[in-house]
């Protein structure tokens, strides 16, 4: 069944071809925004496009920018620790328990260096062990080091990264920090991704505006140098294509056309109705309007949306929602 909590991939994946195919046209090329509201699929596009690669000996992992947001240093250190699991589980086939515990003690780091044979990670290593933990007067130069490594790392090993940074716009809340405070990270950013070339970034975010001023400004540092697209709503025939996916019992045709109504296209709202269809309904469109199955919606609130308008059915408990998006 598929979950609202994780991205969709896979069979579960609906629509989105002709975007997948111009991504498979870009990489490795150019760099990638993915643009739109919270909870559209871009994080499912992401993930799909990692489990489509071709060349299986590839880094590829996502990291949520907004999730590790804490200080230049730390996400430094959190980014490392993705890239690392990712070389160690995608492209070695290794569990990497012996570096579980990097972020406290980058010695294990040092020791992954020589089982590895990488000169690479032996110089991060001994860098990362005098200067831990990251301090506001060593943060920069903890992040400058750690992204370059990615490159140098990926050239040692003769592969490719491929790195989805999801949330991306979080990023300039680093400029909050001591070695950026001038509004520079962006500008930092791209001094460093600009000289890389086996590393490819697909940025995804949900704060449409600021995510255009990032790449589109007139001012920006990014500006010419990502192709953007945005991600939008499923027309109608995906949309039933998704309930199908997600519903599994049969449903009339008078459901549907609510169901798409109701959702306007928006994809995260029919993975909601799963309790409603599967847990108490036969797939008509009577007893599902007419019970109490307001709790359905909970996920529809708690993980996307914060003031909607909702009128409650004088007669039943049945809620509508109006001007959702």
């Amino acid at each position: 069944m598929i979950s609202i909590k994780e991205p969709v991939s896979g069979d579960n994946f609906v629509n989105r071809l002709d975007l997948l195919k111009n991504l498979h046209l870009i990489y490795p090329t150019d760099n990638v925004a993915l643009i739109g509201p919270r909870r559209i699929g871009k994080s499912s596009i992401a993930e799909q496009f990692l489990r489509t690669l071709p060349d299986k000996n590839i880094i590829k992992f996502r990291f949520d920018v907004q999730e590790n947001n804490r200080s230049p240093g730390l996400l430094a250190m959190q980014l490392l620790r993705f890239f690392m699991f990712a070389y160690y589980e995608e492209v070695i086939k290794k569990d990497a328990y012996e570096i579980a515990d990097m972020e406290i003690n980058p010695n294990v780091l040092l020791e992954a260096s020589l089982d590895l044979s990488s000169k690479t990670l032996q110089k991060l290593s001994l860098f990362l062990i005098s200067y831990y933990p990251p301090t506001p007067d060593n943060e920069r130069e903890v992040l400058r080091r750690i992204l370059s490594f990615l490159e140098d790392f990926s050239a040692e090993m003769e592969t490719k990264t491929v790195v989805v940074l999801d949330e991306f716009q979080d990023i300039i809340d680093l400029n909050k920090y001591k070695g950026f405070k001038n509004g520079e990270i962006l500008g930092f950013l791209r001094g460093i991704i600009s000289k890389q070339n086996r590393v490819w970034y697909l940025f995804t975010g949900s704060a449409v505006r600021l995510m255009i001023d990032i790449f589109g400004k007139a001012d920006s540092p990014f500006l010419g140098r990502v192709r953007k697209f945005n991600v939008t709503r499923f027309n109608k025939d995906d949309t039933i294509q998704l309930i199908y996916k997600c519903i599994k019992r049969p449903i009339t045709s008078e459901a549907l056309n609510f169901l798409f109504a109701l959702s306007k296209g928006h994809p995260f709202m029919p993975m909601c109705f799963n309790p409603c269809f599967n847990g108490c309904h036969s797939g008509s469109l009577t007893p599902f309007l007419f019970c109490s199955f307001p709790v359905c919606f909970n996920p529809c609130f708690n993980g996307c949306h914060s003031g909607s308008i909702i009128i409650e059915n004088r007669y039943n408990h049945f809620c509508m929602f109006q001007s959702l998006f």
